[in-house]
């Protein structure tokens, strides 16, 4: 296979040499072989030791080795059940995103460049060692002129381009799984990766991770019991963002949370309730609320840090999850498959029956047990396999929603172990539904579907007056395609092969016959015999007739 759909230049060729030789020195030559690309293998190389470990490890080094990409796309795969076993899912999310920290000279460079100021001119103090760095960003501590204490994020050097490499080559990659293994083809790489390079461009904006922080503090401008950092726009760029400095207390950090005399378990409802008003009330939740992007401030107050990957929930997608719910509550897994089905989330050809009678089993484990030996971690981790087995296509944001809910039952166990977090969830859940079946919702719907209907009616002359016009012309085409023909049309073409030689070996003998002359006479019979040779071992020797 040769290297096409890259950028031309050495330094893609040599980045996409250094991915086939991690993948090599980990033990996925097979899969390096598959694709063809053996040759592109380092001559100079160190296969590692790995004896003692699994290929979810070794995977996971992988990823870790070739960096920030690639982490990045190990955590996305993380939440994804219905492209990983939960095997894999488990090691991926020990994927660490931090990095050593880059020289305060580029540092510098960024600042004054995106803001077009020196940097006296805009703060008056300014910590020259980050207290966070990551793959993507480093975090400095900052005063600005007017006093205010902020942070100030900054993309890395060349990241966007280093990312745009790594985007080209997996997107490479993906295209030769697709076309060489098989296998592959069921889980449509190509069409993850470009999923992935839509997240990852997104994170990379920071003016856009600034506007859902916006977004966010005005969906909790009423809860006194969660506080959203402020955005300083003068000078927040897509590659800089400052932000309001926040002092608090990281959320598992237990010991010092009851130094400070705070509430656990106050603190465990206030970050439950947070999330969930979130995911069911606004459709509009943090992507990655693990305990690093959550702090606790005096009163018991949830503050919530990184805003790059948000999920959102619109109308539709909560009226699925509605259905979901419903029909789980009544064990009715015939309408839950179907609802599948119309959300076009699982293959038409899928088993219907072996879904159907594993989702059953699933429900009976749950419905009916008392809320608090129900764990939501339990109950994700059975769905994922689930998932996983049956092939499901889970969209994004139900992925995101899972990990976010689990995230936070288990913090909420971490701070108080008697924590139910079904007993939060419930109210929740009952109001999705009853707006789901609530007079204004049906109302709207009915609304909607009567504005269609009406549109229809007044397209449908039109369209059926175009529709003829053609036909009258002959300008009409319809287009098919079809598709498992290619078999019959190769054993027809060769049946007529066949036949036609038959005949013409017919035809010679038949005309030998009728020749007077004893040479052209033999030579015909000699000539049909050779003919009727060749058509005899064509049949013999053919593996389909």
């Amino acid at each position: 296979m040769k290297i096409t759909g890259l950028k031309k230049g050495y330094r893609n060729v040599r980045r996409l040499q250094q991915i086939i030789g991690t993948l090599f020195n980990n033990g996925f030559e097979i899969f390096v072989s598959r694709l063809n690309l053996r040759h592109l293998i380092p001559k100079k190389r160190k296969r590692e030791k790995r004896q003692a470990k699994s290929l979810e490890e070794r995977l996971r080094n992988v990823f870790e080795e070739l960096g920030p990409t690639f982490i990045k796309f190990g955590q996305i795969l993380s939440v994804r059940p219905d492209i990983v076993p939960h095997s894999l899912i488990c090691e991926l999310q020990k994927l660490q995103d931090s990095v050593p920290s880059f020289r305060w000279e580029e540092a510098e460079k960024i600042i004054q460049k995106e803001s077009g100021k020196q940097i006296s001119e805009i703060f008056t103090s300014f910590e020259k060692e980050p207290f966070a760095a990551a793959s993507i960003a480093q975090v400095h501590k900052a005063e600005l002129k007017s006093g205010e204490k902020v942070v100030v994020k900054i993309q890395r050097p060349n990241i966007e381009n280093v990312i745009e490499t790594d985007l080209s080559i997996m997107l490479y990659l993906a295209a030769g799984a697709e076309k060489y293994i098989e296998e592959a083809k069921l889980y449509n790489p190509v069409n993850i990766v470009e999923e992935f390079a839509r997240t990852v461009r997104k994170e990379l904006d920071f003016k856009r991770e600034a506007k859902n922080i916006e977004r966010f503090a005005a969906n909790f401008r009423n809860v006194p019991s969660v506080y959203v950092p402020k955005v300083f726009w003068d000078y927040t760029t897509s590659k800089m963002l400052i932000m309001e400095r926040v002092e608090g207390i990281k959320v598992d950090d237990i010991e010092n949370i009851k130094k400070a005399r705070l509430d656990t378990k106050a603190i465990a409802r206030n970050g439950a309730n947070a999330v969930l008003k979130q995911v069911f009330q606004d459709g509009f939740f943090h992507g990655d609320p693990h305990p690093g992007n959550i702090s606790v401030l005096e009163g018991n107050v949830i503050c919530f840090f990184d805003f790059g990957i948000m999920g959102k929930l619109d109308d539709q997608m909560k009226n699925d999850l509605a259905c979901i719910l419903v029909a789980a509550v009544k064990k009715d897994s015939g309408a839950l498959v179907k609802r599948f089905l119309d959300m076009g989330i699982i293959d038409e050809n899928a088993n219907i029956y072996n879904l159907t009678r594993d989702l059953d089993d699933l429900i009976d484990a749950y419905v009916g047990l008392p809320l608090k030996r129900i764990e939501i971690k339990k109950i994700h981790r059975e769905i994922s396999n689930l998932i996983h087995q049956h092939q499901i296509r889970i969209p994004t944001n139900y992925a995101l929603l899972g990990k976010a809910l689990v995230a936070i039952e288990g913090i909420g166990r971490q701070l108080d172990p008697e924590f139910d977090f079904v007993s939060h969830l419930k109210p929740f859940i009952k109001q999705l539904v009853a707006e789901r079946y609530s007079l204004s919702h049906i109302l709207r719907e009915l609304s909607e579907f009567s504005s269609q209907a009406h549109s229809l009616v007044r397209n449908f002359p039109s369209d059926a007056s175009e529709i003829l016009k053609k036909l009258r012309t002959g300008k009409l085409k319809i287009e098919f395609e079809h598709q498992g023909l290619e078999n019959l049309i190769r054993t027809l073409d060769k049946v007529s092969s066949r036949i036609a030689i038959s005949l013409i070996i017919a035809a010679l003998i038949i005309g030998a016959s009728r020749v007077n002359h004893p040479v052209f006479g033999t030579a015909g019979f000699i000539l049909t015999g050779i003919l009727g040779l060749v058509l005899i071992i064509s049949i013999l020797y053919s593996k389909k007739p």
